[in-house]
């Protein structure tokens, strides 16, 4: 994956390098970060937000994208070893994590 200022998310073949597709995760926003899920099944997206995108890798759709305590830029975020939890960073200098398949 190639992570663009204009917040595209440039999805690659892994053997060629090439690229497979180009999602446009937070229009004309910067994506600082990304982790997959779901035993890598999906990926979550972080940016210059308060939101977050959660995608499906085979197909590049959106699957879900939910509100954040964050008021305007995540800057980081983590997944739980046991895939369970989602952690952010806001610019705000506020964490907060999150159950995964709960949406909360």
């Amino acid at each position: 994956r190639r992570i663009d200022d204009d917040g595209r998310v440039v999805v690659g073949n892994v053997t060629t390098g090439e690229p497979v597709r180009c999602l446009e995760v937070f229009p004309g926003k910067p994506v600082f970060g990304v982790a997959f899920l779901n035993e890598g099944q999906q990926w979550v997206a972080c940016g210059r937000s308060p939101e977050l995108s959660q995608w499906d890798v085979a197909t590049g759709q959106l699957v879900e994208a939910w509100a954040t305590p964050h008021p305007n830029t995540i800057e980081a975020l983590a997944v739980s070893p046991d895939g369970h939890r989602l952690a952010t960073a806001g610019a705000e200098g506020v964490a907060a994590v999150f159950r995964l398949g709960l949406g909360k």
